[in-house]
């Protein structure tokens, strides 16, 4: 079974994801980690270097591999993930969804001063995350399972997973 993590930077796919692999015993994979290794650099710097085009384009192939590889797994993927080139099919079809839905004054709390989002340098930021979340909100509610995240119970995603999976 493979679960894959969505939501906006900030939701706590990283932290909640490797809290779930472990109450489920299996690997946990952080996509945007996988992209670092791969281009020998930071995500901000791929983006600054290259263009976020091809930055999808690498995210897009980086995601099939890992389809490819991991058959149980927690997958905590980049916020755009799901928006871009079929990937919210793509993780559908390989397994379930989890979209880690956050308000925004959470993820104002806990993006400020981040400097390693690149979509997020900006002195508006409560205005960027807005306007993030309106474009990709449509992607994220496609998920199989919505849950709040601003305070996550890893015990009751188990559940909600496991309710799903059957």
């Amino acid at each position: 079974m493979r679960i894959f993590l969505i939501g906006m930077p900030g939701s706590g796919k990283t932290t909640n994801g490797k809290a779930l692999a472990d109450v489920l015993d299996v690997p946990f994979d952080d996509l945007d980690e996988k992209i670092e290794i791969r281009e020998g650099d930071k995500i901000s710097q791929i983006f600054e270097k290259e263009g976020e085009e091809y930055f999808r384009k690498i995210e897009h192939l980086e995601l099939i591999q890992l389809i490819g590889s991991e058959t149980n797994c927690v997958i905590s993927t980049g916020g755009g993930t799901p928006c871009f080139h079929g990937n919210m099919q793509l993780m559908k079809a390989s397994g379930i969804t989890v979209y880690l839905k956050t308000t925004l004054d959470v993820l104002l709390s806990r993006l400020e001063g981040s400097q390693h989002r690149p979509l997020l340098q900006s002195t508006e930021l409560e205005k960027k995350l807005k306007n993030l979340l309106d474009t990709r909100a449509h992607f994220y509610q496609e998920a199989d399972i919505t849950i709040d995240g601003n305070d996550i119970e890893i015990e009751r995603l188990v559940q909600l997973i496991n309710s799903t999976k059957n």
